[in-house]
């Protein structure tokens, strides 16, 4: 079983990479990578070795994310003006702010009562953050890059504590591609302007 799931880790991590490199650059073939990297991470987060429940299930509920993603990339992409990245409004803001500010001590909770999740906070920020970040970045929101360094942060420790070291090490890529999905992004939205 270690072994399959050291597969499932690489190849997960690899279809990762790809698809959010894809996504800097605003390709819609980003998605069906990201779906497969997805389905990989579920597998392996759910693993009683693992025991990162939360994680497991945020690739579930990403599945279904990356589906709506993929179809707003679609319908944008026969609109010019819809496709850009554009800025969150102050109402998108706070209402990110409220969701992220109020779910997460709850969940954090949940997972410290009812399950054998190692780190229930961390972990809890970081499902929160993705999906707020997710859904912000399938809106092509600006916000959402600067979402993801914050999470990735958090992943980047998570995966070093369970000893996921290919997992970490994407993730400290993941960190670095935030930042150059923000400065991409910028760039276009300043330039369409």
């Amino acid at each position: 079983m270690d072994k399959l799931l050291l597969f499932l880790e690489i190849f997960g991590a690899i279809t990762g990479l790809v698809g959010v490199w894809l996504s800097t650059k605003q390709f819609l073939g980003c998605w069906p990578l990201l779906i497969m990297s997805s389905i990989a991470y579920g597998i392996i987060f759910l693993h009683d070795r693992n025991a990162l429940y939360a994680d497991g299930v945020l690739q579930i509920i990403y599945i279904g994310m990356l589906i709506y993603g993929w179809k707003c990339w679609k319908e944008r992409n026969k609109n010019s003006i819809a496709r850009r990245p554009v800025y969150c409004s102050v109402a998108e803001l706070i209402t990110v702010f409220i969701l992220y500010i109020g779910l997460m001590p709850v969940l954090g909770e949940f997972l410290k009562q009812y399950t054998r999740d190692s780190l229930p906070f961390l972990d809890s920020f970081a499902f929160i953050g993705s999906i707020l970040a997710q859904y912000l970045q399938a809106r092509k929101r600006m916000e959402s890059w600067l979402l993801w360094l914050a999470v990735n942060t958090i992943y980047i420790y998570m995966y070093y504590n369970r000893a996921l070291y290919p997992t970490m090490a994407l993730f400290s890529i993941f960190w670095l591609m935030s930042i150059a999905g923000w400065l991409r992004w910028r760039k276009e939205a300043i330039a369409q302007s």
